[in-house]
């Protein structure tokens, strides 16, 4: 069912709000959301599409909801970590640099305890 729904929020086309843009690569990575919702939903929102062209759905990531035009609201579970990734734009180096201050930590701490790994 998740792939179906995929393929269908590909289909109905996708626009991301521009609070999302520095995500850049992660659109490659994430070019759908992958939100589960339930199987009869899933069909009647196919139903619309099929019936309705031009039909958009808004999908609000922060409050987890995918709304349909007539203002039918379905909420849907989303990994927090990815949510939290693609509501702050980060990539995999952006979660990296979150732990900068730590690392340069652990970095000093080894430079004093094993000088001789950094000639």
């Amino acid at each position: 069912m998740v792939y179906r729904l995929i393929y269908f929020l590909a289909e109905v086309s996708i626009n991301y709000p521009q609070s999302l843009e520095p995500i850049g690569s992660n659109r490659l990575k994430y070019p759908a959301p992958p939100i589960t919702l339930a199987e009869d939903i899933v069909d009647r929102l196919f139903d619309a599409v099929a019936a309705n062209p031009g039909y958009a759905l808004g999908i609000d990531l922060e409050a987890q909801t995918v709304t349909t035009p007539s203002g039918e609201t379905f909420a849907f579970d989303f990994s927090a970590g990815l949510k939290e990734r693609l509501l702050n734009g980060l990539d995999d180096i952006g979660v990296t640099l979150q732990y900068a201050e730590d690392i340069r930590g652990y970095e000093a701490r080894r430079r004093n305890e094993a000088p001789w790994l950094f000639v």
